[in-house]
C-alpha cells in the first residue's frame, strides 16, 4: 500500500485530472479503491473509463454508462468524443494535466494512441512495458500522462487474469486458465472458447480445462521431447490470447 501510494502520489502532483483505467470484462477486479481515495484526499477529478469495451455486450456497456463510466474501445473505435468532452469541460483558462492510472496491460497506452490519433505511446501485448512516465500533448489544453502500471498486493493468478503480468512471468498457467473457465461459465460466456474450434456440453471445470488445453495442444502440435502434448504451453496460448482480448 505504502509503495502504491507513493509510486501515485508522485505523478498526482502534477496532474489536475486523473482517469481510472478498467478492463470492461472484470471492471470490479480492476478498479483501484487506494486511487480513488487518493483523489478525494488530494482532490483530484477522478474519471473512470473502462477499456476493451468491444469485448462485452452491449447491455453490459448500458450497465457501466449508468454507474457513470465511460465506455471506450481503441480496437472499436468508440468512446473517444465521449471522454474528449469530458477532459475539455475540465479546462478553465490554463493548460491541464491528466493522469492515466491502472493496472499493467489494461490499455493505457492504447487508449492514449485513440486520443491522439497517432503512435505516441509505446503499445505492447507484454506486460509492464512503459517503463517510465511519458507526457503526450493532446492539444494546446491538455497533456496526458502516461505511466507504468500499478497495483496493490495480489495473488500471481489475479494478476495474470488482469493482465498485469505476461505468461512468461509464470511457471504454471493452468490455473489461471481455470479461473478464466469459471469466469465464462459464470457469464454464460463459454461459446467464446470455439474461437480455438472447442465445443463442450461439459459443466464441470476440470473436465472443461483438461479438454481444452489438450484440443490446443493438439490443434497447435505443441509437444514435449517425449511426445506428450504440451499443456502448460498451451495454457500460456489461451492466457495470452485472453488478456490481449483475441476472442
Amino acid at each position: 500500500m505504502q509503495r502504491f501510494e507513493k509510486r501515485v502520489k508522485k505523478v498526482m502532483k502534477t496532474c489536475d485530472v486523473v482517469i481510472m483505467l478498467v478492463d470492461s470484462r472484470m471492471p470490479d477486479e480492476t478498479r483501484l479503491p487506494q486511487l480513488i481515495n487518493l483523489t478525494k484526499k488530494m482532490r483530484r477529478y477522478l474519471i473512470t473509463v473502462a477499456t476493451k469495451s468491444d469485448l462485452i455486450s452491449e447491455e453490459q456497456q448500458k450497465i457501466l454508462r449508468n454507474s457513470g463510466i465511460i465506455t471506450v474501445s481503441s480496437k472499436k473505435r468508440f468512446g473517444k468524443e465521449e471522454l474528449l468532452e469530458l477532459l475539455q469541460s475540465r479546462v478553465r483558462n490554463k493548460r491541464i494535466y491528466v493522469a492515466i492510472v491502472g493496472y499493467p496491460d489494461v490499455g493505457k497506452s492504447s487508449l492514449i494512441n485513440y486520443l491522439s490519433g497517432s503512435k505516441k505511446a509505446r503499445v505492447s501485448p507484454i506486460a509492464n512495458t512503459t517503463r517510465g512516465q511519458q507526457f503526450i500533448r493532446l492539444s494546446e489544453e491538455i497533456l496526458l500522462v502516461d505511466t507504468p502500471g500499478v497495483f496493490d498486493k495480489d495473488s500471481l493468478t489475479s494478476l495474470a487474469i488482469k493482465g498485469a503480468i505476461s505468461p512468461e512471468q509464470i511457471a504454471d498457467a493452468v490455473p489461471v486458465i481455470v479461473k478464466i473457465i469459471k469466469r465464462l461459465l459464470k457469464k454464460d460466456e463459454i461459446s467464446r472458447l470455439e474461437y480455438y474450434s472447442f465445443k463442450t456440453k461439459e459443466s464441470d471445470i476440470e473436465l472443461i480445462v483438461e479438454d481444452l488445453l489438450e484440443h490446443v495442444a493438439k490443434k497447435r502440435n505443441l509437444k514435449l521431447k517425449g511426445g506428450e502434448y504440451n499443456i502448460d504451453e498451451a495454457a500460456k496460448i489461451i492466457m495470452r490470447d485472453y488478456q490481449r482480448g483475441v476472442w
